[in-house]
């Protein structure tokens, strides 16, 4: 993955880990489905934690011949200071950059 990214140090059975479990993964595959918008589902506030990208990749559906959507979970953490306890957040820079192969030309 480009650039430095934390991964999620929560419980898998805190709550809002269990809503945001699509953070297990910095990436994740599927094929193209319309309805599938976000993450962690449509709504992720009141969700159970029973829809998004865990759920849909439990379906195991296949990626052949078909568009697909690259998912990337970048996360930050913050990091306390030593002298005074105190969360500082985070400084630094991210970038990324996504390469086609798809041509510009019309067949």
């Amino acid at each position: 993955m480009p650039g430095a990214t934390a991964a999620s140090i929560v419980s898998p059975d805190y709550p809002a880990k269990k809503v945001g479990a699509f953070s297990a993964h910095q990436l994740w595959i599927t094929p193209h489905k319309p309805d599938e918008l976000y993450a962690a589902g449509m709504y992720v506030t009141s969700t159970n934690g029973l829809e998004g990208l865990p759920t849909w990749t439990k379906e195991n559906r296949s990626i052949e011949n078909t568009d697909l959507v690259g998912w990337y979970t970048l996360g930050f953490h913050h990091v306390r200071a030593l002298r005074t306890g105190r969360s500082c957040r985070p400084c630094g820079t991210t970038s990324s950059s996504v390469q086609s192969t798809y041509s510009t030309k019309t067949p």
